[in-house]
């Protein structure tokens, strides 16, 4: 009874052992179950491959905390050419100033949003008032592209999918019996001559 219980696979058992928990890793992965930290995958996908926390760029991440307590906010200020920069620029009532395009933006608190511990502010250069996730959120909802179910009703079809014994379906027997009539026309067609006098 000892030797079961001390009994340690090698050779061919023991890859076989790795290969189905990296599997179950790879399957709890890919399902967004875990994070590639928690399952484990990170050691298998190596470096290259992980996908990178978003940094800020240095510029603005230089002096955050002092800046952190004079009310200042990151900036993601879109240009009107489409190209987008962070800069660190103070509230000072409830407005920003942005010197690169010498513009002044309107920053209540129902536009700031956070990135990590720092209040955050998306400002297109031909609007006066920033980006809103609330206004947004309303948008969205009354022109019905919410996506919050997504998720849900994808795994809810895929149950579905899974859980039905494949097998002949309505369908399916039409088809067949179809076939079988016109296979069996041919023969006739055939052995009778074709039918024509």
């Amino acid at each position: 009874m000892n030797e079961i219980e001390t009994f340690k696979p090698t050779g061919l058992n023991k890859r076989l052992k790795e290969m189905e928990e990296k599997l179950e890793q790879y399957e709890k992965y890919f399902e967004g179950e875990e994070t590639p930290k928690q399952s484990g995958w990170d050691k298998f996908l190596g470096k290259k491959s992980m996908k990178k926390e978003f940094k800020l760029p240095r510029k603005v991440t230089t002096g955050k905390r002092r800046k952190l307590k004079q009310n200042y906010a990151i900036v993601l200020y879109i240009f009107s050419n489409g190209y987008a920069d962070f800069f660190f620029e103070p509230i000072i009532d409830d407005k920003i100033y942005i010197r690169q395009t010498d513009k002044y933006h309107a920053a209540t608190s129902e536009y700031v949003i956070r990135h990590k511990e720092f209040p955050m502010i998306i400002q297109p250069e031909w609007s006066l008032v920033p980006f809103s996730p609330r206004e947004h959120s309303i948008e969205t909802t009354e022109k019905g592209e919410v996506s919050f179910p997504q998720r849900f009703l994808i795994r809810v079809m895929k149950e579905a999918q899974l859980g039905k014994p494949k097998g002949f379906g309505g369908k399916t027997l039409l088809w067949i019996i179809i076939g079988a009539i016109v296979v069996l026309y041919l023969i006739t067609q055939v052995i009778t001559g074709g039918g024509t006098p």
